[in-house]
Formats: C-alpha cells, structure tokens, sequence
C-alpha cells in the first residue's frame, strides 16, 4: 500500500520508495509527478527528485549546513529544495501542531524548528 511508503526518491529514470526509517521497499518506472497526482493526497513533493508522505513528518529542522531538512518519525533527513521550501513550510504550518509537534524559534538567527514534542513519544 502506497500509505505505508515514508518518502521516494527518483535516481536514473526509477523511482525508489522507502519507509519513514529509509529501508528500501521497492521501485517503479512510474514518474514523481504522477505518483502526487494520482495517488495517495498526503504525497508531498520536497524536491525536484524526492516526494514524502507527509503523515510521517516528525519535524522540519533549518540548518547552516543542509538547509531545510525534513524529520521524517522514523528518523530519516529529507532534504527541502530551495524551490520547495516556502510550500513545505506552508505545509507544516498547515498541520495541526495540537499535542504532537511544537514550534520554537531559536535565538537571534530565528530558524524555524518544528519537532515532536516529549510527551509524544
């Protein structure tokens, strides 16, 4: 079932798919974007080679390094393209924080972290 895929990544003309935690579940020829059209509504383009299922995001991490990654529960990094970002980061906002993510800013460089809370774990 598509619902239990955590993210895909395309690489040389194939599609690879994975769980949240990054074991290799399978592939197909099928192109990214019909996968997001297509299938399941919670799929999530974060970059122009990689989509996530977005009910598998643990957290959203702005870094000096990587820049945006997504944390997915099962503890793979999803990077964000630049292109992607600002719609990624409506995304989270979209999502209902409730009990299970938090929001902080953090110091004077005010990177935006969204992340599990402790409670929820």
């Amino acid at each position: 079932k598509i619902e239990l895929i955590g993210y895909f990544v395309s690489k040389d003309n194939q599609v690879i798919f994975y769980t949240s935690g990054g074991r290799r579940m399978g592939s197909t020829d099928l192109p990214l974007k019909v996968l997001v059209e297509h299938f399941s509504p919670n799929l999530v383009r974060c970059s122009k080679n990689s989509v996530i299922n977005q009910k598998y995001i643990s957290g959203l991490y702005d870094t000096p390094w990587h820049g945006l990654l997504l944390k997915m529960d099962g503890g793979s990094d999803i990077p964000v393209g630049p292109t992607y970002r600002e719609a990624i980061e409506e995304m989270i906002n979209r999502i209902e924080m409730g009990s299970h993510l938090k929001y902080s800013i953090l110091g004077s460089q005010k990177k935006i972290i969204y992340e599990e809370c402790d409670g929820c774990r």
